[in-house]
């Protein structure tokens, strides 16, 4: 109504709107969101290479969040991990990292759309190749395979994460 003073108008926005601020928020949330998935990976006894593989995970998983961000999946998708989240949940339990991530990782996103399996075109979508090593089975993935487990839950708490932050690159 006019009686704001301009100068304390002007420090409350900068405030709100210092990127260190909120980046070093969104990493003690990302951090604490990844020891709470470390304890939901089930199939991998050591607990520093369950942490290991949280890591692996979260930061492709953050990779593929930005790329959904600027509608560069699925015919611009921007809810795409949502979406294929509750699809998995539609078609049994626990089965998002098992079945979705792996085809995504290993086939969507490691191999051309030629190379690509029917089964694996049709679970995943229009997903672009990206040619590097981001998606090539990590040590841990082969060596211990089918026995790793992860529920939806980690899933669906990481994504929670994302989705309240707004995600761009800065030029």
């Amino acid at each position: 109504q006019g009686e704001f003073p301009l100068s304390q108008l002007v420090e409350r926005l900068t405030a709100a709107l210092d990127i260190e601020k909120v980046t070093k928020k969104f990493f003690k949330q990302f951090d604490e969101e990844r020891l709470a998935f470390v304890e939901l990976i089930d199939g991998i006894p050591n607990e520093r290479e369950r942490r290991w593989l949280a890591s692996v995970l979260m930061n492709r998983l953050m990779f593929i969040w930005f790329l959904q961000c600027k509608l560069l999946l699925d015919k611009g998708n921007s809810r795409y991990l949502l979406d294929k989240l509750a699809a998995s949940g539609r078609r049994g339990q626990d089965l998002f990292y098992s079945e979705f991530l792996q085809a995504l990782f290993f086939e969507g996103f490691a191999k051309p759309a030629y190379e690509r399996s029917a089964a694996t075109q049709a679970l995943i979508g229009d997903i672009v190749f990206l040619n590097g090593g981001l998606f090539l089975q990590h040590s841990l993935e082969l060596q211990y395979g089918a026995s790793i487990r992860i529920p939806d839950l980690a899933f669906a708490n990481l994504f929670k994460l994302f989705g309240s932050y707004s995600w761009h690159l800065d030029d």
